[in-house]
């Protein structure tokens, strides 16, 4: 009996260390799987892996970045506003010529004005200036814009005057508005060049304007009004230098002579003279060959406080032969003959 017991025993026994040992397997192996699920193995050195090496290579859009970057003044907000509601991004295809008159084919023609057309078109030839890109077509007008740079006018003139141009490169680029500070900024986004590229102005003038005189009877005596107060001319040389990283220049390019003439001042004087005051004119006296005698004979004595000179006639006549209106006083315009010396 004392030996069944013993046996009963040591049977109970081994069965609990088989399930001790069997739960401490199973919980050795969950915990295993655990930490294989938290850290997957990593591949032995030397080795790469493909995924990991696909995802850190750059796309094309994070190769992107600003190329050029134009600021101008906005002339209508709200149409430029309507602008940028249209035309937030415009793609600049590859190697084919980008026309603004067909793209603004897409709205209604009365959606913008000439100018602010025009506006637009000028910030955008500026911003095209500091690429590569090859200008196909550009106008300018006979007078600066207000709020235009010199040198940086893309006149358009719908179904008439276009601006157009072509992007050389192997990639696209994109075209961005946006307002800023009452400010209209284009930029040029894409991938970077391989110079750098700036405008620059050479042989700028200024013409100042002349002054034309009409005359007209509708003027009071005395009087004169100005029809045109004048504006200057310009003229100025648009170059394309490209640079490279030590900003030596590599290429210089004209792109452009822009010229803006004068506009002349414009002044409408009197045609009517003072009648009352006007003698007559003693110094259209002729020959017998029908020429005027420059030496006439002295002039017979005169009463006391009147002279016979006719330097000393500075009245109000007209001056024959002359401009309607002009005095003969007027010194800087008419010579006038010198008086004989008188002796003592």
């Amino acid at each position: 009996m004392r030996n069944l017991k013993e046996i009963k025993v040591f049977s109970t026994m081994f069965i609990c260390i088989c399930f001790i040992f069997g739960f401490s397997q199973i919980g050795a192996f969950a915990l295993e799987a655990t930490k294989n699920a938290n850290n997957p193995p990593q591949p032995e050195t030397g080795s790469e892996n493909i995924e990991d090496k696909k995802e850190t290579l750059p796309t094309n859009e994070q190769q992107s970045s600003i190329v050029s970057e134009s600021v101008s003044t906005i002339v209508d907000n709200e149409e430029t506003v309507s602008w940028i509601n249209n035309f937030n991004q415009i793609e600049i295809p590859s190697n084919k010529p980008f026309s603004f008159l067909q793209l603004i084919e897409e709205v209604e023609s009365n959606t913008y004005s000439q100018q602010t057309l025009s506006h637009i078109a000028s910030a955008i030839y500026k911003a095209v200036l500091s690429t590569n890109f090859e200008i196909i077509e550009r106008h300018i007008s006979n007078e600066l814009p207000p709020n235009t740079e010199l040198g940086y006018e893309a006149k358009i003139v719908p179904t008439s005057f276009d601006f157009a141009f072509i992007n050389p490169n192997p990639t696209s680029y994109i075209l961005q508005f946006e307002v800023m500070n009452q400010n209209l900024v284009v930029r040029i986004i894409g991938e970077p060049f391989s110079y750098t590229y700036k405008a620059m102005f050479e042989d700028e003038e200024a013409f100042e304007p002349k002054t034309i005189v009409q005359y007209s009877s509708t003027i009071p005596f005395g009087q004169r009004h100005i029809q045109e107060e004048g504006k200057n001319g310009y003229l100025v040389k648009v170059i394309r230098a490209a640079t490279d990283e030590t900003g030596s220049i590599i290429e210089r390019v004209q792109i452009a002579e822009d010229f803006y003439p004068p506009v002349h001042r414009i002044e409408v004087q009197s045609f009517i003279t003072n009648q009352e005051t006007t003698p007559p004119n003693p110094g259209n006296n002729q020959g017998e060959d029908g020429q005027p005698q420059d030496n006439q004979d002295p002039a017979p004595d005169t009463p006391e406080g009147s002279s016979g000179d006719s330097d000393d006639n500075t009245s109000d006549a007209p001056n024959q032969g002359g401009a309607p209106g002009k005095d003969n006083d007027d010194d800087t315009l008419w010579d006038k003959p010198k008086n004989p010396e008188k002796k003592g």
